[in-house]
């Protein structure tokens, strides 16, 4: 079995996750001692966030190599659950309801995604923390989803060999549809994937990455926004 670690150790990825992970410890969020389900968990490099917090946590992992690497590195850990099946299979495998839904960075690989954000709300109890890259072209069609190939091989990658890639409007409203409350943060992680000026266009635009909050009781603080900014500025720690 290929060893996922070589998928998920370079020093982008690693810088990612630090810069995403400052970021989300700055949103001033409910996610204390609550049952979280993490969706396309990977080798589970998020989930101690999550631990630190004195949550739960069901990691929801698709690809074998990951889920047996997963078991392994929490095997100790009685807060982790690893369930090996991709997000379509959940209702089959009684995951049920958890408090947070955490979705970050795997959201265009879940294949049907109408099918995929409704799946997400209807797991979630209280709080969903979703990042997704999505199509910076401020000339795409709100309704439009763009599909990349991928390669399927790719243990990061999504396991049908295509993603998704819907816009930022899209998103917000299928969230606002989904849930009573929907934000976006005024801040993005200091990292070069995630843009600040969506009024820019250029090429590769579906390389971009914005962060959301869906929630089912109102969320005060200015740094979360009702409405979909133009403009967001880096989180800076300090």
């Amino acid at each position: 079995m290929t060893d996922p670690t070589v998928f998920f150790r370079d020093a982008a990825y690693i810088e990612s996750n630090e810069r995403r992970l400052e970021h989300l410890a700055s949103l001033p969020l409910p996610i204390e001692r609550r049952s979280v389900l993490e969706v396309g968990a990977g080798i589970g490099d998020l989930t101690p966030f999550f631990l630190e917090r004195d949550c739960t946590v069901t990691c929801l992992e698709p690809r074998p190599e990951n889920a047996a690497f997963l078991r392994e590195r929490y095997a100790a850990e009685p807060r982790v659950r690893v369930v090996e099946a991709p997000l379509s299979e959940i209702d089959r495998r009684a995951v049920g309801a958890h408090q947070v839904v955490f979705c970050y960075g795997t959201f265009g690989e879940l294949g049907d995604l109408e099918r995929a954000i409704e799946q997400l709300a209807a797991h979630c109890n209280e709080v969903l923390l979703l990042e997704a890259a999505v199509n910076g072209d401020p000339l795409a069609a709100d309704s439009e989803i763009v599909h990349v190939e991928s390669d399927i091989n790719d243990l990061r990658a999504s396991i049908e060999g295509r993603f998704g890639v819907p816009t930022r409007p899209w998103i917000f409203a299928r969230l606002r549809d989904l849930f009573p409350y929907a934000y976006v943060p005024a801040t993005q992680p200091a990292f070069e994937r995630f843009r600040l000026d969506w009024r820019e266009r250029g090429t590769q635009t579906w390389k971009f990455r914005a962060i959301f909050v869906a929630s089912h009781t109102p969320l005060h603080d200015p740094v979360l926004l009702d409405e979909l900014p133009l403009l967001q500025r880096a989180f800076e720690p300090g």
